[in-house]
């Protein structure tokens, strides 16, 4: 609460003064278009964080209010309109913005594309190709949502989450144990695919799935959309990217698996959308110097992290984002804030949140 009090008042103060604006200018930030990252778009975000990673999570009210705010200080586009444009007169970058939603779930149809088209928005779906029309989880979905059962079915779990770690010899893999994060699920499965490669995490939900029930009426929540949804959409101003066939987190699988992942991904999208896909977002946004030819490989026009280091030989492999969910601009009263918005936008935060991977070795 005193954190949440302190960035109330400081960005109330910082923008009634005008020095967000100033700040903007001075770090670049206002020189650059905004490509805004969401996730899921619930209609209830305190009932789906109860049994979700909340930071995942936007109410379709917040939604709402994000959009007024970034229509009335930018001119919403699509990707299409603006990647090429990031290629020649930036002056005109910085009065743009794109509305880009990552994983490609089925809330996303159901409650953020209807207030899209009714504001004739465009936006972009970043879909994860193997996931699309599948009752198949997304990976960190299921690790959460087991993890978090575990903690509530499992006596003594974390010492029995290092055990089963132990058990599949990938222990040594991993900073520290699963005891020091307590009971914080969320920071559990952050170090967890942080850390491990696709065939440990599957070992990991594998040996867990045996022994953690989780409710069936629960996880059609969690579901992708499927293709007809995405046709649809594709139809009425949103367009269809990729997000890898399985969002692994790239840097931790050797190359064969990557350019599988990115160029498998490519090839499915256009047979069953039939067109081209140009745009790519990196699952995490993570990426290294072989992701990102990985990817230029496979034929991508345009590639969308989710931090500000930009590889200088591949800048439009590496389009920056911001990421926001519920309470990325929400006030210490529970509302949304036009100050902390605007503090957001304008990278005022940005020292706080440093990223810590090393894109570039």
């Amino acid at each position: 609460m005193i954190r949440k009090l302190t960035k109330t008042f400081f960005s109330s103060g910082i923008h009634g003064l005008g020095l967000d604006n100033l700040i903007g200018a001075r770090n670049g930030t206002e020189c650059m278009p905004l490509i805004v990252c969401y996730h899921r778009v619930v209609k209830d975000f305190e009932d789906s964080a109860s049994r979700s990673i909340a930071p995942m999570l936007l109410s379709v009210s917040t939604f709402e209010k994000h959009l007024d705010w970034i229509g009335n200080h930018y001119d919403i586009v699509s990707l299409d309109e603006m990647a090429p444009m990031l290629e020649g007169e930036s002056s005109r970058c910085k009065n743009l913005a794109a509305i880009t939603f990552d994983d490609g779930y089925s809330d996303v149809y159901h409650n953020a594309y209807p207030i899209l088209r009714k504001r004739n928005i465009p936006a972009t779906v970043f879909a994860v190709s193997n996931m699309v029309g599948t009752t198949q989880l997304q990976i960190h979905d299921e690790l959460y949502l087991l993890i978090s059962g575990a903690l509530t079915q499992w006596e003594l779990a974390t010492e029995k989450l290092d055990n089963c770690l132990s058990e599949l010899n990938i222990s040594h893999k991993l900073d520290c144990s699963m005891q020091s994060f307590g009971n914080d699920s969320f920071r559990i499965t952050r170090a967890l695919l942080k850390n491990l490669g696709i065939s440990d995490i599957n070992n990991v939900i594998k040996l867990m799935k045996d022994s953690v029930y989780l409710e069936p009426d629960v996880l059609s929540e969690f579901y992708s959309a499927d293709w007809d949804m995405l046709r649809e959409m594709e139809k009425h101003n949103v367009c269809v990217g990729s997000h890898t066939r399985s969002h692994i987190l790239l840097p931790n699988e050797p190359p064969e698996k990557v350019l599988d992942e990115v160029q498998g991904s490519r090839d499915l999208f256009k047979e069953k959308m039939n067109k081209e896909i140009y745009h790519f977002a990196y699952p995490n946004g993570s990426f290294n110097r072989e992701t990102v030819d990985a990817v230029a490989s496979a034929g991508y026009e345009y590639a969308y992290t989710t931090c500000k280091h930009q590889d200088p030989d591949f800048p439009m492999l590496t389009i920056p984002r911001r990421v926001f969910w519920e309470n990325s601009s929400v006030s210490s009263f529970s509302n949304f804030s036009p100050a902390i918005m605007s503090c957001q936008i304008n990278g005022i935060f940005d020292p706080a949140d440093l990223c810590r991977q090393n894109h570039f070795v």
